[in-house]
């Protein structure tokens, strides 16, 4: 039943038993495995076949003491005055760069409301297939946490379309709802992985090979692409501070500049991220 019901909200995305779709240079191809999960397949710089699937029910984020991702520096950086504990009605958290969906299940399970945005095709597809199995699974999630497969700069641009006067958007299956109270953003970082010396998970792979550049086109069109890289960062940046009630949490390694030379307002570091913080009323610097 409820496989039907969330399937029915996207009959543009329906799934086929095997799909083709060329991303960059890179031709990733769609089939269900013999768990009729939803996988795709590439050939990396080896030549070597690599297939991944997301899953949501087996993440470890989505088993986790919910007490243990409280105290995690993502959660942190959501603030101190949206603790969870005791409130019927969590905050709604945007994350306006969907990618696998890994961290918007992390925020999940800390208590919060959580809509993906994603507009590559493929990983649509597959956030698709892994929610219609977590909701299958746990129906309680539905209303906590969906797909919203969509170009988030554009569906919200302002001049476009007039429902950000309101307090009310419509979004995804969740049909209109409110605006978000912190808006997430994890953008591809400028230098990736120099100087790394373990393996690069799959999911990082399938990232990387979905939006790195096409080595048989000219040098002009890498640069172009690249300034195009750039100026989405600025549009990503300028439509989560328009659209946040209250903070912008942007995802960064701990060895890059803050996204675009935007002095953060907070910053809390773990490991090998951090999260930058910026807050709705206040003036953002950019550094010298």
């Amino acid at each position: 039943m409820y496989y039907t019901r969330y399937r029915s909200l996207f009959p543009l995305l329906r799934l086929r038993s095997v799909v083709s779709l060329r991303q960059s240079f890179c031709c990733t191809t769609l089939s269900y495995d013999s768990k009729q999960r939803l996988q795709v397949s590439w050939r990396d710089d080896r030549d070597r076949n690599v297939s991944y699937f997301i899953d949501y029910l087996g993440s470890r984020f989505l088993n986790e003491d919910p007490h243990i991702s409280r105290s995690s520096p993502l959660c942190i950086a959501m603030g101190k005055k949206n603790k969870l504990e005791g409130r019927q009605n969590s905050p709604w958290v945007y994350d306006l760069t969907g990618g696998i969906g890994r961290d918007s299940v992390r925020l999940l399970n800390c208590g919060y409301r959580v809509i993906i945005h994603e507009r590559n095709s493929v990983l649509v597809k597959l956030i698709q297939d892994a929610l219609i199995r977590l909701h299958n699974a746990r129906p309680e999630l539905i209303a906590k946490i969906t797909l919203c497969p969509v170009d988030s700069t554009l569906y919200y641009d302002p001049t476009a379309d007039s429902t950000l006067t309101t307090s009310l958007v419509e979004c995804g299956s969740m049909n209109f709802c409110p605006l978000p109270t912190i808006v997430y953003l994890d953008p591809m970082y400028e230098s990736v992985a120099v100087g790394r010396k373990s393996k690069v998970k799959k999911d990082t792979q399938l990232l990387h090979t979905l939006t790195q550049p096409n080595p048989s086109a000219s040098t002009a069109d890498n640069e172009a692409a690249t300034e195009t890289g750039v100026f989405n960062n600025s549009r990503l940046f300028e439509t989560a501070r328009r659209l946040c009630r209250q903070r912008v949490v942007v995802k960064r390694s701990n060895k890059d500049p803050p996204l675009l030379g935007a002095i953060p307002h907070e910053s809390i570091k773990g490991k090998t991220h951090r999260y930058d913080v910026y807050f709705k009323h206040r003036d953002v610097k950019q550094s010298s």
